[in-house]
């Protein structure tokens, strides 16, 4: 036998031997992978419920903080609405007011409008109540005139 011979024999052995310790490695990880497996499907149960319980907890104490939330959000939209309606009311009582004082300017331009026709009546017939005094005064002027020539 050669030294070759050995060797390459001895290569081959070498290679088995490792194709044997794979073969048994992996049939014993698959074992110990089925063993754990069972233990760890049962401990994942048991994490898996008290993560759901968590959860859950969490989920209904959101459930709660939501609830509180919207009935806050509904108490603001109640108040917004009455100071929407004191608002509106507080508005409606101002157009009311502007539209009395509007009326009100107009009754008080329509009287005037009236006194001054009426003032410009008068001082039409004042005129001509002071023309006619005036001619009348005039006429009584030259009777005088007349009358004191006349006379001297």
């Amino acid at each position: 036998m050669s030294i070759l011979t050995i060797f390459f024999g001895l290569w081959i052995a070498k290679y088995m031997l490792r194709i044997f310790y794979k073969k048994i490695f992996f049939w014993a990880s698959n074992f110990l992978k089925t063993l754990n497996f069972e233990f760890w499907s049962f401990s994942t149960s048991k994490c898996a419920e008290v993560e759901l319980t968590k959860i859950a907890e969490d989920n209904a104490k959101k459930c709660e903080a939501l609830q509180a939330s919207l009935l806050e959000q509904e108490i603001v939209i109640d108040e917004l609405k009455k100071a929407r309606l004191e608002e509106r009311r507080i508005i409606d009582e101002a157009e009311f007011k502007n539209k009395q004082t509007r009326l009100e300017i107009q009754k008080i331009k329509e009287d005037l409008k009236r006194e001054k026709t009426k003032n410009t009546e008068l001082q039409e017939k004042y005129s001509e109540m002071k023309d006619a005094q005036d001619s009348v005064c005039k006429e009584l002027s030259k009777e005088r005139i007349y009358l004191l020539q006349r006379a001297l």
